[in-house]
């Protein structure tokens, strides 16, 4: 991942922080194979800096295709279904979201100003929208798809916890 950062005043920058997906660590419960996502989340902020702290506002995008395979039960009615079958769909997740976060930055080394570190947290709240594709004609889900993250289930069109750290290595380009 790199990003930019651009100081225009010694009190305040702007940052735009892309980031491309194209691993997922765990499968999800309703899988039965691994993940295949595919996307990019962009973060960018504004801060305000007083010394090496710093305050921002910060927003999230992201749009993740994702291919999994799991059961589908084929022409079901009242919960009999003619046939069953593992097929691959395609899940699209969209998210938008804000936080507030707070952080401070400082040289690595005190004879090189150039290479810094940035350590930041924050608390904020995403949105996400959820969308299958390719499911088989006549096909419904087994097993209902969850959305889940390192925090629980999210849901879909409410707002969800977001919390923003990291620790980032920078270099300065004059």
């Amino acid at each position: 991942m790199i990003g930019v950062n651009y100081k225009w005043h010694q009190k305040w920058s702007a940052t735009l922080d892309p980031k491309f997906i194209f691993y997922a660590v765990q499968s999800p419960a309703n899988s039965t194979g691994p993940r295949k996502p595919l996307g990019v989340r962009v973060k960018t902020d504004i801060r305000y800096h007083i010394q090496n702290v710093f305050i921002a506002p910060e927003l999230v995008f992201g749009y993740t295709s994702t291919k999994i395979t799991t059961e589908f039960g084929i022409n079901c009615i009242g919960g009999n279904c003619d046939y069953y079958t593992l097929q691959e769909y395609t899940e699209i997740k969209k998210e938008a979201g804000g936080a507030i976060k707070f952080g401070f930055t400082g040289p690595i080394r005190k004879n090189n100003e150039n290479w810094k570190l940035e350590l930041y947290t924050g608390i904020g709240v995403s949105f996400f929208d959820f969308k299958e594709k390719g499911i088989p004609p006549g096909g419904s889900f087994v097993r209902p798809p969850t959305h889940e993250d390192g925090l629980g289930t999210m849901d879909e069109d409410e707002p969800n916890v977001m919390i923003p750290f990291g620790l980032i290595i920078t270099y300065r380009i004059k």
